[in-house]
Parts: C-alpha cells; sequence; structure tokens
C-alpha cells in the first residue's frame, strides 16, 4: 500500500550464515526496526551495533548486510518506503543526514514499524490511508530524534559492570559472580543492563567473546580448544555450540571460510594493481 513498497519480519532462533549479505536497494528506503536480539550491520562506510529497540534506516542505492554475511539470532521488522509517494517535505525529511544510520532506542519509530506490517497483515477499506499517516509519523519520528547516529548512553556502572563480565570465568555463573562482586542483586544488575545495553549481561558477554573468537580464528590461526581456553569457556564443546548458535556455522567452517575469503581479497587486489 503506496507510500509502502514492501514490509516483512525476520526470525531467527539461531545464527544464519549468507543470511544477510552485502545488497542493496535501488528506489526505497529500508527502515528495520531490532525487537529482539543483536546485529552487527554496515551501512556504507559505516558499521553499527544494533541492539534490541534501535532503528536502522538504510537509504537507496547504499549497499548494506552484516558485518560478516552471517545472520545472529534476532527478530526485526521491516519496511520500505518510496520516497517519490510521499509528501514532499516527507519526502525531503527522509533523506536528511539525521535520518540515515542508527538510532538507539527508538521506540516509538519502532512500534510504528511494527503498526505498519500489521496493517499489511490484515488490510481492510480504511488501511491506505492507515499507512499513509504512519509512514508520516515514522519519517517524522526519526527525522526529530536529536540522538541519531549517536553512540548509546552507557553509565558508569554499567561500563564497569562490562569489564567485570569480560573478567570473569566461565565456571557457574558469570553475572552471577559479576553481580557478587559489583555487591548488587543478578536481577537488578539485569533489569540494568537490560535497560542501558539492549540485552542481558549474559547475552552481551556471550556476543563479546564469540566476536573475539572470530579474530582470533580469522586472524590468528587459532585453533577451536585454543580459542575456547582463552576466552575463558567451560569446555570447546560448549564454545563450539555457542559459535555455531550465534554465526550459524561452527568455528572451524568460519576459520576455512574466512581463509577462502582472505585469499580471494589477496587474489582481486593483486589483478587490480596489475601483478
Amino acid at each position: 500500500m503506496s507510500p509502502v513498497a514492501s514490509v516483512y519480519r525476520m526470525f531467527s532462533e539461531v545464527g544464519l550464515p549468507k543470511g544477510h549479505e552485502a545488497h542493496f536497494h535501488a528506489e526505497t528506503v529500508e527502515i528495520c526496526y531490532v525487537l529482539r536480539g543483536r546485529l552487527d550491520w554496515w551501512v556504507g562506510d559505516s558499521i553499527y551495533e544494533v541492539h534490541s529497540g534501535d532503528v536502522m534506516v538504510m537509504p537507496p542505492g547504499v549497499a548494506h548486510g552484516s558485518v560478516d554475511s552471517t545472520l545472529q539470532p534476532c527478530e526485526y521488522y521491516a519496511v520500505h518506503l518510496s520516497p517519490s509517494e510521499l509528501p514532499p517535505s516527507v519526502a525531503e525529511a527522509i533523506k536528511g543526514p539525521m535520518v540515515r544510520g542508527l538510532h538507539s532506542g527508538q521506540a516509538e519509530a519502532g512500534q510504528l514499524v511494527v503498526r505498519l506490517f500489521h496493517e499489511h497483515e490484515q488490510p481492510d477499506s480504511c488501511s491506505e490511508e492507515v499507512c499513509r499517516s504512519l509512514c508520516t509519523m515514522l519519517v517524522v519520528a526519526l527525522a526529530r530524534d536529536k540522538g541519531a547516529g549517536s553512540k548509546r548512553r552507557i553509565s558508569d556502572f554499567v561500563q564497569r559492570a562490562q569489564e567485570v563480565l569480560l573478567s570473569v570465568e566461565e565456571s557457574g555463573s558469570p553475572v552471577a559472580a559479576a553481580a557478587k562482586q559489583l555487591e548488587v542483586s543478578t536481577v537488578w544488575l539485569n533489569r540494568r543492563f537490560r535497560s542501558e545495553v539492549g540485552e542481558s549481561p549474559g547475552e552481551w558477554v556471550r556476543a563479546r567473546k564469540i566476536i573475539e573468537a572470530k579474530k582470533l580464528l580469522a586472524f590468528d590461526g587459532a585453533g577451536v580448544t585454543e580459542v575456547s581456553v582463552r576466552l575463558g569457556f567451560k569446555s570447546s564443546q560448549y564454545f563450539a555450540n555457542a559459535f555455531k548458535r550465534e554465526t550459524g556455522v561452527s568455528p572451524s567452517a568460519y576459520r576455512r571460510m574466512s581463509a577462502v575469503t582472505r585469499g580471494r581479497r589477496r587474489s582481486s587486489e593483486a589483478v587490480q594493481a596489475g601483478v
């Protein structure tokens, strides 16, 4: 329904390899609302860590996708708008630099994206006008977001909690151990952490370790057992399971894929250099 070109919902309980490869949309603006999970996205020359409650806006003709072409466990809604079918002032607003990129914790815009999705699921005689109004409200909410593109604001306490979580060994519960060291309850730590970061302490620390594991596997050539020990996982099997759940592939497969990618990149650079 005009000015919406398409809407969709993505739900993934586990990581999916090649789930969000590089692509672009020639004539539409893509607006994604992450309801659950965490995504590492790049848009043009910028890289964003997107959390629950965040909204991402990809302009027409700008390439975007997952940092390593895998889709992490998540649930998000997306809508594609055609600027040419928006009112002139709204079309101009959506082209503005403040609308592009990351909008942290934009609940208002996120709810409008979800409403647009559901309006298309069960349309009626009023849906066309409702969609036009929702699209206008969505663009205005993004254009007026003064925190657009800025980093998520995190308190000194949560920053300290992040440091502690990364230093705690995997034996037992790292969240419980961190809460004890910080002299707070696990319930309070979870609530405070989720409100500022967008995910639980356990989800956050696991994601950080998987990111570090990717670097060790891809660039250091480290083995699965070595990575498991260096990052403090309970066992190599526990690490392998956590890694596959996050990325959709095993650590060994990821290392092989990275080697092939590096080889292709070197070949491409050599051809460009005329070697």
